[in-house]
């Protein structure tokens, strides 16, 4: 499957907005970690779920989110990821899923005009 892709129309360039939604990621228990070369947020570690992982880029005023979760060969060994959708991994999908939708909820309701 395919990772999960959004993009989200924000009034003020999108990077004034990192802040608030790193705090947020921080907050719901993710952490920036390399993965292939770029950031992104990552909650869990594999053992009961798999790792969920979030990326997030900001382009003028455009903020990018991607979401998917790794595929698992044997536990803490992936070999490919996973999107939101589809049977297989149905549990820790709908997991990520509700996270993202609680996310694009929180950046839709952040001020307008967002403080730095």
């Amino acid at each position: 499957m395919a990772r999960y892709q959004n993009t989200l129309q924000t009034p003020a360039p999108a990077e004034t907005y990192a802040s608030a939604i790193s705090q947020y990621m921080t907050d719901e228990g993710f952490a920036l970690v390399d993965y292939k070369g770029a950031q992104v947020w990552k909650k869990g570690i594999g053992m009961a779920t798999a790792p969920q992982y979030l990326a997030i880029q900001y382009d003028g005023n455009t903020i990018n989110i991607e979401a998917f979760i790794r595929w698992a060969l044997l536990p803490g060994v992936y070999v490919g990821e996973m999107g939101t959708t589809g049977f297989v991994g149905a549990i820790p999908k709908k997991l990520l899923r509700n996270r993202v939708e609680t996310l694009e909820s929180y950046i839709a309701n952040l001020p307008q005009t967002p403080v730095e």
